[in-house]
């Protein structure tokens, strides 16, 4: 299957032309860039033409935006996942027509809707407007499959349409998903859980026996794009065709040029060709910001103050403890075990000298 942006050069004997309205956002590119008020409801429309001397059935279905395994935003037909994050759902925002029926050199107008959600958001919602002739190459399917070949292409028309309600710049948050092992790859997932855009992201997996820091397996890929609230899942092929019963780590770095960055360290167990995570994941993110240690230097510098403090403490405490001890003992002299008593002081005197040496430190 083909996927095409508005390319003149497709064989599809049909046209689509978008008409942009007054809150298109930029005005020089080639996709819907709207911003609207909440619970705002605008009509917007589009222009097909059948420019083919047959009739023409034109199916039009709406998708939200996804992320391919290659790092590609993919905003028509797909088999991916939507994302658990995903809150504001294009397809449920944006309505029109399944389908048109154009006949030779026909142009309709069809009229799409959106519905914005009544809560406010930051960020952006995105999506894709999927036009695909019904029953396209039919006659081709035929011969193909009396000539015992079953390769065939698709062409259509995806137009990208991106909503928002805000200008508050809202930064990309990745979210550990899992590992899979499946077809001798294994199969590393993480998420976009925010509303926006991930640029130029680069990506490192290294696989490695648990302990050990020599990657037995590594993947990397550059320049990749994640959509708004999508998930991504990347293949690590397995050279030697299986993986061996035993405990991996696996060390993923995603980072970008504005300075989101990621990383993993993912325990897992593969027996049997089943896959489990170990433990809960070890992971840092950072925007590369400088680390304080500002509460190190005051405690620090503060140390003996704070340890006198402390050792004043114990010995009030363990002054009042062996007067009460001592008073018991006398009280109870037949019932008191005397190992008791030398065992307070000697805990007493354990504790007040851990102190004064920590003191003198």
């Amino acid at each position: 299957t083909s996927l095409g942006q508005t390319s003149d050069s497709l064989p599809l004997g049909f046209s689509v032309e978008p008409r942009f309205p007054k809150n298109q956002i930029n005005k020089d590119i080639d996709y819907y860039y709207l911003l609207l008020k909440p619970n705002e409801q605008q009509k917007v429309l589009m222009d097909l033409t059948n420019t083919s001397s047959e009739k023409k059935t034109i199916d039009i279905s709406l998708h939200s935006a996804k992320t391919n395994s290659n790092g590609v935003v993919e905003y028509g037909d797909s088999k991916i996942k939507k994302d658990d994050s995903l809150k504001n759902d294009f397809t449920h925002i944006v309505s029109g027509p399944s389908s048109v029926e154009l006949n030779p050199q026909e142009k309709k107008t069809i009229e799409l809707t959106i519905k914005m959600p009544k809560k406010q958001f930051d960020g952006v919602v995105s999506g894709g407007i999927q036009f695909m002739e019904r029953n396209q190459n039919r006659k081709d399917r035929s011969n193909n499959r009396k000539e015992g070949s079953v390769i065939f292409n698709e062409y259509v028309y995806i137009y990208t349409m991106v909503l928002k309600e805000t200008e508050v710049q809202v930064e990309p948050k990745l979210i550990f998903k899992g590992i899979e092992y499946l077809d001798n790859k294994l199969y590393v997932s993480y998420s976009n859980v925010a509303a926006t855009y991930l640029y130029h992201m680069d990506v490192d997996i290294k696989i490695s026996k648990k302990g050990y820091t020599t990657a037995l397996y590594e993947k990397k890929q550059s320049n990749m794009k994640m959509a708004p609230n999508s998930n991504i899942t990347i293949p690590v092929e397995i050279l030697d065709n299986y993986l061996d019963s035993g405990i991996y780590t696996a060390s993923i770095s995603v980072k970008n040029q504005d300075g989101i960055e990621e990383k993993w360290h993912e325990d897992f167990e593969v027996d049997k060709g089943l896959v489990k995570l170990l433990g809960d994941s070890n992971s840092t993110s950072s925007r590369h910001k400088k680390k304080s240690h500002t509460l190190l230097y005051l405690l620090l510098f503060f140390r003996k103050s704070i340890f006198k403090a402390f050792n004043s403490t114990f010995n009030a405490f363990f002054n009042i403890f062996d007067t009460v001890f001592c008073f018991c003992y006398n009280f109870f002299n037949r019932t008191f075990d005397f190992s008791l008593f030398i065992a307070s002081q000697f805990t007493s005197t354990l504790f007040k000298s851990t102190f004064s040496l920590i003191q003198i430190i």
